[in-house]
C-alpha cells in the first residue's frame, strides 16, 4: 500500500489584514544535507479538494500563489515513484547489518529513518530483507514510498513523524516559506 505524507498548513491571520488578501506558499525540498531534491512533486489541497501541484526545480524550489486564508493539506511525494536501485547499495546493508549486531550504531535520526523501509519506527531485520529482496530485483519497491518528507521546522527533535505529521503553522503575512527534508529510502550510505 502506497502513502503520501500529509502536512496540514493553517494560516491564520491578524485582524488588521484582510481576509481576501491572497498569500504565496514557496520552499524548498531538500536532503539533510541541503542539497535540492530536484522533479520532487508537492501539491496543495483546500478543505472543497481542489489541489494545485508543483514539481521542485533544478534548486528544489516550489511555490504557490494566490492562496486564501483557510486550512491546506500538503500532500508532498509521489506514491508512484518507485527507489532507485542505483543508490542503494551493499554499503547500505552493511551498515544497517553492523548497526542491527550493535557494531556500528546509526546515530543519525535520518539514516535510521531511511533505513526504516518497511514503517515499523525502527531498523530490523524485516528492513534488511525488504532491501536485500529490492536489490536483488525479487521485489520493485519498498512497501512505503521510496521518499519520505519531513518539515525542516520540526527537524530539532525525532523526525519519526512521517506516517501522519500533523503539522499547523500560523501564517501573518503575504508569503510563508516551508522548507522540507526529503530522505530516500533504503538509503544509508549516501549521508556521508
Amino acid at each position: 500500500m502506497k502513502i503520501y505524507n500529509y502536512i496540514i498548513f493553517i494560516c491564520c491571520f491578524s485582524p488588521f489584514i484582510l481576509l481576501a488578501q491572497n498569500i504565496t506558499l514557496s520552499g524548498h525540498i531538500t536532503t539533510s544535507e541541503d542539497k535540492p531534491l530536484v522533479g520532487h512533486r508537492i501539491a496543495i489541497v483546500d478543505s472543497t479538494g481542489t489541489s494545485s501541484i508543483d514539481y521542485t526545480d533544478e534548486n528544489g524550489r516550489y511555490q504557490f500563489d494566490g492562496l486564501f486564508p483557510i486550512a491546506y493539506s500538503l500532500e508532498v511525494g509521489d506514491s508512484e515513484v518507485k527507489p532507485n536501485r542505483a543508490n542503494i547499495t551493499m554499503l547500505d546493508l552493511v551498515l544497517i547489518s553492523l548497526h542491527l549486531l550493535g557494531e556500528r550504531t546509526i546515530e543519525d535520526p535520518y539514516k535510521l529513518l531511511a533505513a526504516d523501509v518497511n514503517a515499523s519506527e525502527s531498523a530490523t531485520t524485516f528492513d534488511l530483507v525488504t532491501i536485500r529482496k529490492f536489490m536483488f530485483f525479487l521485489e520493485q519497491s519498498f512497501p512505503f514510498d521510496a521518499w519520505t518528507y519531513i518539515p525542516k521546522r520540526l527537524t530539532s527533535s525525532s523526525p519519526r513523524i512521517r506516517i501522519s505529521p500533523n503539522f499547523s503553522h500560523v501564517e501573518d503575512g503575504e508569503h510563508e516559506v516551508m522548507d522540507i527534508i526529503g530522505i530516500e529510502m533504503g538509503n544509508i550510505g549516501d549521508f556521508d
